[in-house]
C-alpha cells in the first residue's frame, strides 16, 4: 500500500487504510474494528491538520480517514499527562467560555474535535473527576469556534 512521503519509514506512523485492510482481509467485511485511538490535545494536532493519510489517492488527517472508514476515534493525551495544565495562553483560554481551568479547556478541546467520540483522560482523585465532568455542563464548541482555534 502506498504511503504518503515522509511517513513509510517512521516507526509512529499507522496507516488507517492499512490497519482498515487488515481487518477487512483477517475477519472480512464485517470485521469489528470500529476504533481508532490516537493522542490529541491543544499541542498535538496532527490527527487533524496533518495530512498524512492516504485514502483512495487523496491525502487527508487520521480523523478524516477515520470518519471515511466508518472507525469511531478515541483521542488519548488530551492534557498530556498535565503537562498542558497551566501552559495555556490567556488570548487562546477566552475561546472557552463558561470553564474555569486548563483541565477542563483540554477537555473541551478534545470532545469539540469532529470526528472524536470519546477523550480518555487519568483521573486520581475525586477532585479531578468532579473538575473534569463539570465541562459535560458546558457545550461543546460549535464548529465555528473551533475553527477560530487553529488561526
Amino acid at each position: 500500500m502506498e504511503r504518503p512521503p515522509g511517513s513509510a519509514h517512521r516507526a509512529d506512523y499507522l496507516s488507517v487504510s492499512e490497519i482498515n485492510a487488515l481487518a477487512r482481509q483477517t475477519r472480512g467485511v464485517k470485521h469489528r474494528c470500529r476504533f481508532i485511538q490516537l493522542p490529541l490535545n491543544l499541542a498535538w494536532r496532527e490527527a487533524v491538520t496533518l495530512r498524512n493519510q492516504l485514502v483512495n489517492d487523496e491525502k487527508m488527517p487520521a480523523l478524516e480517514a477515520a470518519a471515511r472508514y466508518g472507525l469511531s476515534a478515541m483521542c488519548s493525551a488530551p492534557l498530556r499527562q498535565a503537562r498542558l495544565l497551566g501552559q495555556i495562553a490567556e488570548p487562546l483560554r477566552v475561546n472557552f467560555g463558561g470553564l474555569s481551568t486548563d483541565a477542563q479547556r483540554c477537555l473541551q478541546f478534545a470532545r469539540s474535535t469532529p470526528g472524536v467520540t470519546t477523550a480518555l483522560a487519568g483521573m486520581s482523585r475525586a477532585a479531578h473527576v468532579e473538575e473534569n465532568l463539570a465541562t459535560a455542563r458546558v457545550a461543546p464548541l460549535a464548529s465555528e469556534e473551533y475553527q477560530a482555534l487553529f488561526v
